[in-house]
């Protein structure tokens, strides 16, 4: 019997949490509540106490209790994020599902982000609308947030429709949804890939000749959030090899801007030294949001090459200084590869609009880089030069010969 865990504040919340475990029952599942209040013990037992939490930890409920409100709630969010991560190791639940405001959506989605990708995950939150940023509760995990129209706050009209069809929602997906991935679920290697819409086109042909030779393909959308995400799936040792084509990320990580966030980018796939193909795509221009207007874009940004991909985003060419330290920061991260890494340099532009005649063709700009990564480069580190754009077939094809050329020696 399938069981799913619901995880919330039984001094606050108790009636509607109790309606989503007879919700549970009905559908023939069962229910296991895990109790994060911080304010109360409630009268009305949960599966998993709060002591029972802290208690895991090596903490303890009169140890909470003489601390202020935010030290509670951070010492809970740790303690909940342990036990509900080593609970699932244990098979003792199936499928997690919260719900609540700001304080117990960030409780709750702290514990689901320390599960795998493919255990069901779901918070039912006032948070998730209007102008606000899912990173600090998805960041790279499959975290389904769903908002809750009314305030979670007592059983109603609204509240108890909008609870049963998100409890319907997780039970689906613990009946027939996926299973957490732990390894590479494929006979064969899986491998990752970057891209943006500036480096889509060969991206995508470089995908296309890898699943011909029977490959699993993934791709990362390089925005701040995908570029984490292959890394941390490599880390789980979920690919077993990358072909980092999208480096877009690293320019932000030394400039800043819209797709940040994704730092320490190469590191999983240098460090454990598998199969590594990477390239220079979209390292030659920064991203920045319109919304926020000129008061968030570089003092200098007038000056600089720009153009827009969309209303919301405008992109600005990087600056021969800025070029330096993106290159001097991929070069050291390079060369402490464990394994063999092919760095492909495409002459013709890292971008779509680095082309020959695009709004970003700078090749003193782009000769900085290319520069940097000709000469002191460690032996495994092999640099290659294609004379094309990024975009290119000849470049695809260029950067496919050396993965599978890494690939047949593994077999």
């Amino acid at each position: 019997m399938k069981k799913i865990a619901i995880l919330g504040c039984m001094d606050t919340k108790s009636g509607e949490i109790l309606y989503a475990k007879k919700i549970i029952e009905e559908a023939g599942l069962e229910a296991l509540i895990i109790d994060v209040s911080v304010k109360d013990r409630c009268e009305i037992k949960a599966d998993i106490s709060a002591d029972e939490i802290l208690n895991y930890s090596g903490r303890s409920w009169d140890e909470i209790t003489r601390l202020g409100r935010a030290e509670r709630i951070s010492m809970i969010t740790e303690c909940a994020r342990t036990l509900v991560r080593d609970y699932h190791r244990e098979g003792r639940f199936d499928a997690i599902f919260s719900m609540g405001g700001a304080q117990n959506t960030m409780v709750a989605t702290t514990a689901m982000r320390g599960l795998p990708t493919g255990v069901p995950k779901l918070m039912l939150s006032t948070m998730a609308s209007g102008k606000r940023t899912f990173g600090p509760y998805v960041d790279t995990k499959d975290i389904l947030m769903m908002h809750s129209v009314a305030d979670i706050s007592g059983l109603n009209l609204i509240s108890k429709n909008v609870i049963r069809n998100a409890v319907a929602a997780v039970i689906g997906m613990a009946l027939h949804g996926s299973t957490a991935l732990n390894q590479s679920g494929g006979e064969g290697v899986s491998v990752g890939l970057t891209m943006l819409g500036i480096t889509a086109g060969g991206v995508e042909q470089a995908k296309t000749l890898l699943e011909k030779e029977g490959f699993e393909t993934i791709t990362f959308h390089a925005n701040g959030v995908g570029g984490k995400s292959m890394e941390e799936l490599i880390e789980a040792g979920m690919l077993g090899a990358a072909m980092d084509l999208t480096l877009h990320e690293i320019a932000n990580e030394v400039i800043g801007g819209y797709c940040s966030g994704a730092d320490e980018r190469l590191e999983a796939a240098c460090g454990r030294g598998i199969p590594l193909v990477a390239a220079p795509g979209g390292v030659d221009m920064i991203d920045f949001s319109t919304e926020a207007g000129e008061s968030g874009y570089p003092e200098d940004w007038k000056s600089r090459q720009h153009i827009y991909h969309n209303a919301s985003i405008i992109h600005m060419k990087v600056t021969a200084d800025e070029m330096r330290k993106i290159a001097k920061l991929i070069k050291t991260r390079l060369n402490a590869a464990a394994g063999p890494v092919s760095f492909m340099l495409p002459l013709r532009g890292f971008c779509e609009a680095g082309a020959p005649g695009g709004a970003f063709h700078q090749p003193e700009i782009d000769g900085i880089l290319i520069e940097e990564l000709s000469s002191g480069m460690n032996e495994n580190v092999k640099i290659i030069k294609v004379d094309a754009n990024i975009n290119d077939g000849v470049f695809a094809e260029a950067a496919v010969g050396e993965m599978l050329g890494y690939l047949a020696a593994g077999k």
